[in-house]
């Protein structure tokens, strides 16, 4: 797929996040209205109707339309995402992801310092947890010293703005809780392990 199809997705999904919900007219206004996308131009109904099927085929993002005028569009959040903060969650990653497109060609505008990764393993943790798999984890435990450690991982936690991995040590039993972010490394092996139902 070609990268100027994934920008105009990326706007009408970052449209939609900010203003949470939008007739067709309103969207295609502020389609015209930007510089860098429309140009004066309106959005086109019969394309606005296949972006959405496109958003949710490859986002799993689903848009939704009210059933009464005026017709307004909308993200459609499971019930569970709309009652915790996994919506709120969901919708930054969407305005970082759009942001950091936007602003890598804004040189002086934006400038990026140095970023430590927060989420590069979090979908890797998520699947250990998911299939009762042993993960071995690389972390720092200061500055300048790391340790190597095989877990059985049970959870993932999000607290004070941090994730927090928790779980069993592969080989004491002894229960642990390692920040996501002073991971260096993490490893999937193909060990499994029998996870108590009640945990």
């Amino acid at each position: 797929m070609n990268n100027n199809l994934i920008k105009k997705y990326n706007w009408l999904i970052q449209t939609l996040n900010v203003h949470e919900q939008l007739t067709y007219q309103q969207i295609s206004d502020l389609w015209a209205a930007d510089r860098t996308m429309g140009k004066g131009e309106p959005l086109d109904w019969r394309k606005f109707q296949r972006w959405r099927v496109e958003i949710k085929n490859i986002f799993g993002l689903e848009i939704g339309v009210t059933k009464r005028q005026p017709y307004m569009y909308y993200f459609v959040f499971p019930e569970n995402m709309r009652q915790s903060g996994a919506r709120e969650m969901f919708l930054d990653a969407l305005a970082m992801q759009q942001f950091v497109l936007n602003a890598r060609d804004r040189a002086g505008v934006v400038v990026f310092g140095d970023y430590k990764p927060r989420y590069r393993y979090l979908d890797l943790l998520l699947r250990g947890i998911r299939e009762y798999k042993i993960v071995k984890v690389f972390y720092h435990i200061s500055a300048k010293r790391k340790k190597s450690v095989e877990i059985k991982p049970l959870q993932l936690l999000m607290d004070g703005g941090r994730w927090l991995l928790v779980g069993n040590n592969r080989t004491t039993n002894e229960e642990m809780t390692i920040s996501v972010d002073s991971i260096a490394e993490v490893t999937l092996t193909d060990e499994t392990f029998e996870r108590l139902l009640f945990f």
